[in-house]
């Protein structure tokens, strides 16, 4: 867990600010999972993201990502879900 002290602009008082992060990755042969979570403990905003590579070869990889945010500090814009699927081939 990371605390801080934050300054939003120069008429406001310090304020605490804990924030923290956690991300792992585990390969399944050809396949890499991801996974990862943070907490802004501090404005009540939380994401949360899953992710899978998959190597065709060793320079073009198939990849998908999906994360969420929530929380109630969150804007209701900002409360969604996002998805993503492509390709990366390496040169």
């Amino acid at each position: 867990m990371i605390s801080d002290k934050n300054v939003s602009d120069a008429s406001t008082a310090n304020t605490e600010v804990a924030r923290w992060s956690l991300a792992a990755t585990m390969p399944f042969g050809a396949a890499l999972a991801k996974v990862g979570y943070t907490d802004w403990s501090d404005e009540d905003i939380k994401k949360f993201g899953l992710g899978l590579d998959y190597n065709l070869s060793k320079r073009t990889t198939l990849y998908t990502n999906m994360g969420k945010v929530s929380g109630n500090g969150a804007s209701t814009a900002a409360k969604k879900t996002a998805f993503d699927v492509g390709i990366w081939h390496r040169f």
